[in-house]
């Protein structure tokens, strides 16, 4: 995986030794520093304020020597820079002998601006109006016989792997208008800042705080570079401060007062902050400047094959003891607040709440008792109903009890069997436990609960959180309506720190007790009758782990991530939890779910807002009931490796799914019928398997498919398609399968797959689709998809492509081929997603261009066929660290969706 794909970036904020007044011995030291900052896949690296001559030079800086040999610095550091962006301080002197101070932003072997200081301090122990001049009405172009043509003016920004960065210096960012906050209206997403401040009691805590909030206030990331202790002079220190921070969180600060060189590194997620200013009206509609010069850099930015940037598993619930015991109040306080408020606007002194026993419930209960406080009302007041019917287990109903029982909360406990019993019976239902079985009981307690609230003039308290809401979790006009509900936007996972920080810190020893108690009792709707004493049905053996729906959803919501991203960061938060499998399946039911269930969340009670994420309708989501989520379509990734044994991935393999189901595999490489069972997916549910061409690697794993079937109550016969053959070395597609599941093939008791009388349930049909020529073939589909094919050339291998139409979307699957035919553009043409295989870097010669596209061509045919997303596959050890210049050579031609695949990976399209 490369995260420069998900829109990380990985800089560094340094601070070197400075040599004062010796800009070679300065340059040196830069370039040592640069080259184990790239060691490290650094890609945008700036250093202080005038790091090349030295910010303490003085009256040095009215020499002639120092600024010759500055410029000559400049030239070297062009040469010499292994970063693809290197940014660094250095005083310039123009034709009519103003002098500046600038940021020199140097990228692939030249300066690609040069942007002077706006304001210089001339107080206390600064004087810098001695030597430079302001340089906001600045508007140069330098022209130089060595350097190029450079522009000179503070209105210009930088471009690296489609990152826009804007530069400020020192002073600036203390300014009253900070050019910096200019530059994020004018696209900058990431602002650096060269600086030289010295070093006071308190001070740094000053300038960290200035810093994380400019970041904050102009939703950008902030990269902040200090000159360090060889910098001081007579009565000034300087600490080398070093820091990163993004939107307001500090991701990385460097020690002060060190005399080595030094470096901060952090990894920038940029797409999160472009979601944020989409998202955030006030930056939206702030006025901007006049357009900004762009200066795009030509180097790609370092690959990024791990992220060590680290995002907690329960990101709804703060770390630190001390913060989450504030936070815990605050959330309780936000809670009772507004209910209380509900009651005064209602006019009513009584709550009605269903106190099931179970963590939801039980919260609610708690909140409850807090607002009556509030109210300075009894908790007589407190009207608490136990409903149990046939599914209720011992242990919901006394955790029930003895909560009141412990609060001084009188319980009454009315049973609902006869009532759903007569209700069922009216219905004419057969007794089975299906869906009316469940829904009857649920509107039954609600029933019960709005009618009492009636005769006792109270609101009925909602109980259902925020990741029940998420996932739809709830029965529509049942536990899903309330007059208000108070967990309305809190996660599950909170949840539990809630009720166990009360049960801590608020409550008797009794209490406490019976709260432990609920913490221990497995989360249930309790809907299903157990055989014997246990609870009958788990929530998350059904709908998946709560703490990874939270991390889903907080990701999706607060972040605006992708299905991809999120993936991805799930993989490495909860690495020592749960397979990447495994994520990838409850993923697929979280979006599902999400997608489908909103018509629940458009019908919402009002209820608090306590966080950042929340589902109202009535604020922060509004989404079409119709919109279509996982019930559209979506392709997986069963496998993106190629035919080595030693590069971890599985042999191509892709699955296409549709309103949830698998549909189609096309190819079945080694592996890849275990990923296929990894992803959820259903055997049952497929029409069609599809081959490219019949090498191994595409291949080997359909006797898998066909044996691993046999267990299941597959009916429908199962579509073979792949290409036919006049080469003696390759079967076509018909005698592959022969060879491998027939009379005389290698296993030939699963041969019975091939006849009418298949003891495996149903018959597997073969047909061969024509791997010469030019000609598209348009012969399998019904009316839920086409498949199409057209052949191409994989030397003398046949070989053919895919494309799969469903509705509006499509998806090609381009095998291995080396574009001699040069058909893909048109039989691409349109595709929502185009899969083709990195099996060769652009400098591939020989065999290797024989059998593959280069990246270049790829690029090309994407471009062409005005694909929405490229995604690449069949990725091979020769190829793997060398995606930034693939991509690099693709986006020459191509400005689309570019993706490098690895095994288990899902998107929708």
């Amino acid at each position: 995986m490369d995260f420069t794909n998900l829109g990380y970036l990985k800089v560094a904020a340094a601070s070197p030794v400075v040599s004062i007044g010796n800009p070679v011995a300065n340059t040196d030291e830069i370039v040592r520093q640069s080259q184990l900052l790239a060691e490290q896949g650094v890609s945008l690296a700036v250093f202080p304020e005038l790091c090349l001559s030295g910010y303490s030079a003085e009256d040095l800086f009215f020499s002639d020597s120092l600024l010759h040999s500055v410029e000559q610095a400049l030239i070297d550091l062009c040469a010499k820079n292994p970063l693809p962006m290197l940014v660094v301080g250095l005083p310039w002197r123009l034709n009519d002998g103003r002098l500046l101070n600038c940021a020199a932003v140097i990228s692939n072997g030249q300066v690609l601006g040069l942007v002077p200081k706006s304001t210089h301090p001339n107080y206390a122990e600064f004087y810098d109006l001695r030597w430079f001049t302001p340089g906001a009405a600045v508007n140069e172009t330098l022209i130089h016989n060595k350097l190029g043509t450079i522009p000179i003016r503070i209105d210009q920004l930088f471009s690296l792997g489609g990152h826009l960065i804007g530069i400020e210096i020192c002073e600036d960012l203390w300014t009253a208008e900070p050019p910096g906050a200019k530059a994020s209206l004018a696209g900058a997403s990431i602002i650096l800042n060269l600086s030289a401040s010295n070093e006071l009691i308190a001070k740094a805590d000053y300038r960290r705080e200035l810093v994380r909030m400019a970041s904050a206030a102009q939703l950008c990331a902030y990269v902040y570079a200090s000159a360090g202790a060889w910098e001081s002079s007579k009565d000034i220190v300087f600490g080398g401060h070093c820091l990163i921070t993004e939107n307001g969180q500090l991701l990385a600060q460097s020690d002060r007062f060190r005399m080595d060189s030094h470096a901060t590194v952090a990894e920038i997620d940029t797409a999160v902050l472009l979601h944020d200013r989409a998202k955030n009206i006030s930056f939206v509609h702030a006025d901007r400047p006049r357009a900004y010069r762009i200066n795009t850099s030509p180097a790609a930015c370092l690959p990024m094959p791990e992220l060590s940037r680290h995002y907690p598993r329960h990101p709804f619930v703060p770390t630190d003891e001390a913060e989450f015991d504030a936070r815990a109040q605050e959330i309780m306080a936000i809670q009772s607040t507004g209910l209380a408020r509900r009651m005064r606007a209602a006019h009513c002194d009584h709550l009605v709440l269903g106190l099931s026993g179970g963590l939801d419930s039980t919260l609610a209960f708690l909140v409850c008792l807090d607002a009556l406080k509030k109210l300075d009302l009894p908790f007589t007041h407190l009207h608490a109903l136990t409903l149990p019917g046939p599914g209720t287990g011992s242990q919901t109903l006394k955790n029930a009890r003895e909560l009141a029982s412990e609060a001084g909360v009188d319980l009454q406990e009315i049973s609902i069997e006869a009532a759903v019993a007569q209700h069922l019976k009216d219905l004419d239902h057969g007794g089975e436990h299906d869906i009316v079985f469940e829904n009857a009981q649920a509107r039954e307690r609600t029933q019960i609960l709005f009618n009492y609230a009636n005769k006792v003039s109270g609101l009925v308290v909602g109980t259902g959180d925020l990741s029940e809401l998420a996932l739809g979790w709830c029965t529509f006009n049942a536990d899903h309506m309330a007059s208000y509900n108070v967990n309305a936007s809190v996660p599950k996972t909170m949840m539990a720190y809630l009720v166990r920080w009360y049960a801590a810190h608020r409550s008797e020893k009794g209490l406490s007790t019976v709260l432990q108690e609920v913490l221990q009792t497995p989360i249930s709707p309790e809907l299903i009758p157990s055989d014997d004493e246990d609870i009958g049905q788990q929530t998350e053996e059904i709908v998946g782990p709560y703490e990874l729906h939270d991390f889903f959803l907080f990701h999706y919501l607060r972040n605006g991530a992708t299905p991809t991203k999120i993936f991805h960061l799930a993989t490495l938060s909860f690495a020592d939890s749960y397979a990447p499998a495994t994520i990838v399946k409850w993923l697929r039911q979280f979006f599902s779910r999400f997608f489908s269930q909103q018509f629940k969340r458009t019908t919402l009670p009002p209820g608090p807002k306590v966080g950042s994420v929340s589902l109202s309708p009535r604020g922060d989501w509004r989404m079409p009931d119709e919109v279509c989520g996982d019930t559209g379509v979506w392709i997986q990734i069963l496998g993106a490796g190629g035919p080595e044994i030693d590069d971890g991935a599985a042999g191509p393999s892709y699955v296409i799914w549709n309103d949830n189901k698998a549909r189609i595999i096309i190819d079945t490489g080694p592996g890849s019928s275990v990923g296929f069972d990894q992803s959820g997916a259903k055997f049952e549910d497929l029409y069609a398997i599809a081959f490219t061409h019949l090498h191994a690697d595409h291949s080997v794993d359909f006797p898998a498919f066909i044996k691993g079937s046999y267990f299941l109550d597959r009916t429908e016969p199962l579509i073979i398609l792949g290409p036919d053959s006049n080469n003696v070395n390759y079967p076509d597609t018909e005698t592959f399968v022969n060879r491998m599941i027939g009379p005389d093939g290698a296993y030939p008791y699963l041969q019975d797959f091939l006849t009418h009388q298949s003891s495996g349930g149903y018959r597997v049909r073969v047909r061969n689709v024509p791997s010469l020529g030019k000609k598209r073939w348009s012969g399998f589909g019904n009316d839920e998809l086409r498949m199409s094919a057209i052949p191409v050339n994989h030397a003398d291998v046949p070989a053919i492509a895919w494309r799969v139409d469903i509705g509006e979307m499509s998806i090609v699957v381009t095998g291995d081929f080396n574009n001699l035919k040069n058909v893909m553009p048109e039989f691409a043409k349109g595709a929502d997603a185009l899969i083709a295989t990195h099996a060769i870097a652009e400098n591939a010669r020989g065999n290797q261009r024989e059998l593959h596209a280069l990246p270049s061509q790829l690029g090309r045919i994407a471009d062409q066929a005005e694909a929405r997303m490229l995604i690449l596959s069949h990725r091979m050890n020769r190829t793997r660290g060398r995606e930034s210049q693939s991509r690099a050579e693709i986006e020459k031609s191509y400005d689309g969706y570019i993706l490098f695949a690895d095994d288990g990976e899902c998107w929708g399209l």
